[in-house]
């Protein structure tokens, strides 16, 4: 549940049509699909504080496999581009910064024989990297630039940032979500030792920044 222009949106885990809800009254107000706004959204879509927009992918069994956009505090559609995938996968969560939004393709992937059985049962694909897409807020598809890591699966983003850091290709390196280390690390510390304290690792990734500027009408 996220608040966004004067309403409390209920999204759904695997995406869905949003539903509006009185943030005073928690009264039901029905479908968020008003003034063009897409009909499916994922949970973990976000809302800017700062410009009043929300950010929204969207991701299917069938093409396209994943959406992505912006809508106004005004709660119209500014913009809206589908992400090239190879196939499904289960992307749970998104990260946005000022300047970009980070999408996720995980090897976590729906089993195509479960589906052809008429099934949802995901499977994960260990020979396959984890990858990691960063568009500018209003980029199209041709600029996102997907950045590859080990395979694994993040189900919850704690946070995004894009510092202006410098390096020497001329690129500002913006960290990626970040990921708690597990509970086995903190154990294998040992009886006699106190154990680490639980760290949240940074992958960073260089692109070139750009202004995060609304398509004109």
């Amino acid at each position: 549940m996220k608040y966004h222009a004067g309403r409390l949106l209920t999204m759904w885990y695997r995406s869905g049509l949003p539903y509006a809800v009185d943030p005073e009254t928690l009264e039901t107000l029905g479908p968020a699909d008003t003034d063009g706004a897409p009909d499916r959204i994922s949970a973990h879509s976000r809302p800017d504080e700062h410009t009043g927009e929300l950010l929204w992918f969207d991701y299917d069994l069938k093409p396209p496999y994943m959406r992505y956009g912006v809508i106004g505090p005004d709660r119209k559609p500014r913009h809206a581009i589908e992400v090239p995938l190879a196939g499904p996968n289960l992307p749970h969560d998104m990260a946005v910064t000022e300047h970009y939004t980070i999408l996720h393709d995980f090897p976590l992937r729906p089993d195509p024989d479960a589906l052809a059985a008429g099934r949802y049962k995901v499977r994960f694909y260990p020979e396959q990297p984890s990858r990691f897409g960063i568009v500018p807020r209003y980029g199209s598809a041709d600029e996102i630039r997907w950045f590859e890591a080990k395979p694994a699966y993040m189900l919850h983003v704690v946070n995004a940032t894009g510092r202006r850091h410098r390096n020497r290709h001329g690129r500002h390196a913006v960290p990626h979500p970040r990921r708690r280390d597990g509970p086995h690390r903190r154990a294998a510390a040992g009886a006699h030792h106190p154990p680490a304290p639980a760290r949240l690792p940074a992958v960073r990734m260089a692109v070139r920044r750009r202004p995060a500027a609304p398509p004109s009408a």
